[in-house]
């Protein structure tokens, strides 16, 4: 692919892996998605594809009660596919200057991508996060700085969007609380969305799961929004470590006073930090919980750059991440496209995202786009669709 995502995205160098982005001399590296290169090769090959005939294509995940609930295969990392691990921040101690933190970072990264490709091939691997600078910015706020985690996944398919390699480091490694946002819920069918909510009860037991959509106009005030009510009692019903227990969130929620940036101990309050993939709509959610806008919003993936703080009440911070996109096996690339993982601006051949969009379209993307009449005139109506064609 080219570019990525987030602001002016990259694609990294060399057989479809991008590298660790090395600080500035201001000892800060540009934020900016950095996603691996597809190669000549594989950019002409798909181009030379894009006249074949559509066909349409089997296979489908199964969730629920063996209901067919996607049109194409979600494998399930750790079960139909191996889970690739996540960097984490390496070890270190204040007796390391600027310049030796950013060098140990920098090649304990280097090496955590030269694994993945060692181990997988470039076919096997989804786009995901190249840039070091990136990774830190969730180390940050996900690892270090959260008191509860807030996993926002696309309803549509949520699947596709969840780290089982973070939710696990989150909730086993950092013994910190999750909970799961089911967002966009409004552009999903009921009994699709109660499915979903059903399975991530089974697949993540005692994870608290809330069905959020955002008023198209924006409106709505703090507390009044059935689904940001429920968002705002999950976290209560979360606990929280200090001092080597856990406590109960709630009364962190309940503490009047001024929100203002003024100093606060860290036992004074709680950090809600919320993950997940660009374009999930973190930014909408924090808006909606703030009855007003309060951090930018895009439709364009990877829009938030960097990780801001908001205080909801004197006790309670909530803070926004940037979106990341972690490896994983299996996933289409096609589909992280049409998700909005990766920007369709950068994409170097567009035709293969027609095709995997028409081969999976009921009806028939011809029909349902009413196209045929402004077909080629020298077309012959018996002739099959090819993306091509469509385009």
């Amino acid at each position: 692919m080219g570019k990525g995502g987030r602001g002016k995205g990259k694609a990294g160098k060399g057989g479809g892996k991008g590298k660790g982005k090395a600080p500035r001399p201001d000892g800060r590296a540009k934020l900016e998605t950095v996603f691996g290169n597809a190669t000549n090769e594989s950019v002409h090959e798909l181009k030379a594809d894009a006249s074949r005939p559509l066909s349409r294509v089997g296979g489908a995940f199964q969730v629920g009660d063996r209901l067919h609930l996607l049109p194409y295969p979600c494998p399930l990392e750790g079960i139909d596919k191996p889970l690739i691990e996540i960097p984490v921040r390496p070890e270190w101690n204040e007796e390391l200057d600027a310049d030796a933190l950013n060098a140990q970072e920098n090649d304990y990264f280097q090496a955590w991508l030269s694994d993945i490709y060692k181990k997988h091939r470039v076919e096997e691997l989804n786009y995901f996060e190249h840039n070091l600078e990136v990774w830190r910015q969730v180390w940050r706020t996900a690892f270090e700085r959260a008191d509860i985690v807030v996993m926002v996944l696309d309803s549509r398919i949520p699947l596709f969007h969840f780290s089982r390699a973070v939710f696990q480091h989150i909730t086993e490694k950092l013994e910190k609380d999750v909970v799961i946002v089911l967002n966009k819920a409004d552009m999903v069918p009921a009994a699709c969305i109660e499915l979903w909510s059903d399975y991530f009860r089974q697949y993540c037991p005692g994870i608290r799961i809330v069905q959020f959509h955002v008023p198209k106009s924006g409106s709505g005030r703090v507390q009044q929004l059935p689904c940001v009510r429920e968002l705002l009692e999950a976290l209560k019903q979360c606990s929280i470590p200090r001092g080597g227990q856990r406590i109960p969130a709630a009364p962190f929620f309940d503490l009047e006073g001024d929100t203002g940036s003024g100093e606060r101990k860290p036992e004074e309050f709680i950090t809600v930090v919320l993950q997940g993939d660009p374009n999930m709509g973190k930014s909408s959610v924090i808006n909606a919980i703030f009855g007003r806008k309060v951090v930018s919003s895009s439709l364009t993936p990877g829009h938030t750059k960097h990780f801001q703080t908001l205080f909801l009440t004197r006790g309670v911070c909530f803070c926004d991440s940037p979106g990341i996109v972690c490896p994983k096996l299996g996933i289409p690339k096609p589909l992280q496209v049409l998700f909005g993982s990766f920007r369709i601006a950068q994409v170097r051949e567009p035709y293969h995202i027609v095709r995997f969009l028409a081969e999976r379209c009921n009806p028939a993307l011809p029909t349902l786009l009413k196209i045929a009449a402004f077909r080629d005139k020298d077309a012959e109506k018996s002739e099959p669709w090819s993306p091509i064609a469509i385009c």
